[in-house]
This record gives structure tokens, C-alpha cells and sequence, in this order.
């Protein structure tokens, strides 16, 4: 259930050409879906996650200002990053749009005039279908599991330590005034509220309360 991300895009035959030009802290950027750009308000178009294919024509009259404002826009909208074709419309890359990538963590690819944009789409979104399809599978086992278990009348030990198994981790059950109902390690049943999150990637992706170990 690995998410598909920018590094992945090179394990596309098509992409063996291809090159990061810039943003490379970008790399661990998720994608989650690919979109064209044929005009300068692309942004105003994106949810987030896309990789965004361009010939820069569109931007062909920008200067570096511009450029730079571009680039702030797609990150603001987090896009995951930007495939540029050049020989085309454009021989190299502009130095706005590569500094910008730089400090805004967005990848810039370069890829050559000869790779059709329909040969890094329907790989990538193959990709992106695999990747939903088994994490479908996923929710579905784990949620037949955990209704088989409420329906067999299963204790809250059954279920937390089913729980552990799935997520490789140990599971403690709270009831609403934080006090421990049940756990699969007794030594880690204290723990802390958390005044200010911390910047965590992994908690990212997630509309829960988190609330850290003591």
C-alpha cells in the first residue's frame, strides 16, 4: 500500500531519459494524479498531488519574477512536480523556474521532445489504479475481520490485538475520559497531550487528533 511517488516515475520505461533538473528534496512528493498544462492558470485548476507535464509554452513570455510566482502557485496548490519537455518551445529550462524549484521543494524533470506525454500518463496512472485497487482490498479484509469479530462477540483484547497484527504496532483502548480499557503492552499505556504537533511526514496524511507517548 505504498503510495506512488516522484522517485518512482524512473522505474517507467519511458522515463529512463528522463533527468531531475532541480528540487530534488522533492523526491518523497506523492502523486496522485497527472494533468497537462496548456495555460498559465493551471493552478487554479489543481487539488493537489498532481504531476504536471509542460512544454512551458505557455510561459514562453514570463520573466523570472513570473516565473517564480508560477512555481509558488503550484506549490501552494502541492503539486508533486513538473515534467518539462525542451526542444520544442523551449531549449533550457528558465533560471526562475529552477531557482524557485530549489527552494520550494518542487521537482523539476526534464524530459526530451520525442517522448509523447500519452507515454508517462498511462503509465502513471496505471500505477495510481494498482495502487487504490489494493488498498480497497485492504480496507475491505480489514473491515470483514473487524465486524466478524464484533459479531462474534469478541472482548476488546480479541480486537486490539487484531489490530497489532494489521498495523505492526502495539494498540492501547482508551474510553472517552482517557482512561485504559484494554492494551497489548501495559508499559505504554501513559502518555501526553501534545501542545503543538510536531512536523511529522508521516502524520501528514490524516484528520485525527494525534496524541504522542510519554
Amino acid at each position: 500500500m505504498m503510495e506512488f511517488k516522484v522517485k518512482d516515475l524512473f522505474l517507467i520505461d519511458t522515463l529512463k531519459q528522463a533527468f531531475v533538473i532541480s528540487g530534488k528534496q522533492g523526491l518523497n512528493n506523492p502523486i496522485r494524479g497527472v494533468t497537462i498544462i496548456e495555460a498559465p492558470d493551471i493552478a487554479e485548476w489543481i487539488s493537489g498531488g498532481e504531476l504536471l507535464l509542460s512544454s512551458l509554452y505557455p510561459l514562453q513570455s514570463y520573466n523570472v519574477s513570473e516565473q517564480k510566482a508560477f512555481m509558488a502557485q503550484l506549490s501552494k496548490k502541492q503539486a508533486s512536480a513538473l515534467i518539462i519537455k525542451t526542444g520544442r518551445f523551449v531549449h533550457d529550462i528558465p533560471a526562475g523556474i529552477i531557482e524557485a524549484s530549489e527552494t520550494l521543494h518542487l521537482p523539476v524533470i526534464q524530459i526530451p521532445k520525442q517522448v509523447p506525454y500519452r507515454e508517462i500518463i498511462y503509465p502513471v496512472m496505471e500505477a495510481l489504479f494498482n495502487n487504490q485497487v489494493v488498498k480497497l482490498k485492504y480496507f475491505k479484509e480489514a473491515h470483514d475481520k473487524f465486524i466478524a469479530l464484533t459479531l462474534a462477540n469478541k472482548g476488546s483484547e480479541h480486537i486490539i490485538a487484531s489490530l497489532r497484527k494489521l498495523i505492526g504496532n502495539p494498540v492501547t483502548l482508551y474510553d472517552r475520559n482517557f482512561h485504559s480499557i484494554s492494551s497489548t503492552d501495559p508499559h505504554l499505556v501513559q502518555f501526553e497531550v501534545l501542545e503543538h504537533e510536531e512536523a511529522d511526514a508521516a502524520r501528514m496524511d490524516t484528520e485525527f487528533p494525534f496524541i504522542g507517548s510519554a
